[in-house]
């Protein structure tokens, strides 16, 4: 029996252009996402994998929102970089970490070790923010009060389900600061269940808090100021 016969077409770039475009590569990435204003130190250290001997290009792309920061590469000649980037960031903004290979040859291995670290923090940055959320996302699954904060994402073996959303955080505290229905709808149902932590509170708010704790406010005529003793949240 005649041996099968692997054949190889060599592309121009513009016909490699055009299968990359017709079928582009599904790469997998990890994602990073700020808590804070303020300047970060990004350390990145990657390399083929030790039982790796398929060492074709791979370049190591790491991406702040839509914008490319860093692409470094690693070959058969060059097989491990190392790299420090200081970048400005800010809450809720998202760094992405994208290796790319030349498909060339499947199952590639690498290893791609990140570390991030706030560097220094901009004081009062998050003012706007007047709680500190305190629930996790299998509660907010459930929950039929906070549709708001999910979306829906496809599997490729589980199909259809729903997801919390990325900026969860950001739309409970707009809701705070009553920008939208149903954004407050979700933030209030939050606070009503005592899944918070306040930091700044408007006056008009601490009735609603108090009743969180089941503790009733009382107001006087004379200065109509909510009063209370020995509370502790």
């Amino acid at each position: 029996m005649d041996r099968l016969k692997i054949v190889e077409l060599k592309l121009d770039k513009s016909e490699v252009k055009e299968y990359n475009d017709r079928f582009y590569q599904q790469n997998p990435f990890r994602s990073w996402v700020g808590r804070y204003n303020g300047n970060i130190e990004i350390e990145s250290e990657g390399r083929f994998d030790d039982d790796e001997n398929n060492y074709d290009e791979i370049r190591f792309r790491i991406y702040k929102g839509n914008e490319k920061i860093s692409n470094k590469t690693i070959n058969e000649v060059n097989r491990h970089i190392n790299s420090v980037n200081e970048e400005v960031i800010k809450n809720n903004e998202s760094l992405y970490f994208v290796p790319y290979g030349e498909c060339k040859r499947s199952g590639q291995r690498i290893r791609w070790n990140i570390k991030v670290r706030y560097k220094s923090i901009e004081p009062f940055a998050d003012k706007e923010n007047v709680v500190l959320w305190r629930v996790d996302k299998e509660s907010i699954l459930k929950e039929p009060e906070l549709e708001i904060l999910k979306r829906k994402e496809y599997h490729l073996h589980g199909g259809w389900s729903y997801v919390v959303k990325d900026d969860w955080q950001r739309i409970l505290n707009e809701g705070i600061n009553k920008y939208d229905a149903e954004k407050s709808k979700a933030a209030y149902y939050l606070i009503r269940n005592g899944y918070f932590v306040p930091k700044n509170i408007y006056k008009e708010d601490i009735e609603l808090i108090l009743q969180a704790k089941g503790m009733k406010a009382k107001t006087t005529k004379r200065t109509k100021e909510i009063a209370y003793e020995h509370v502790y949240i």
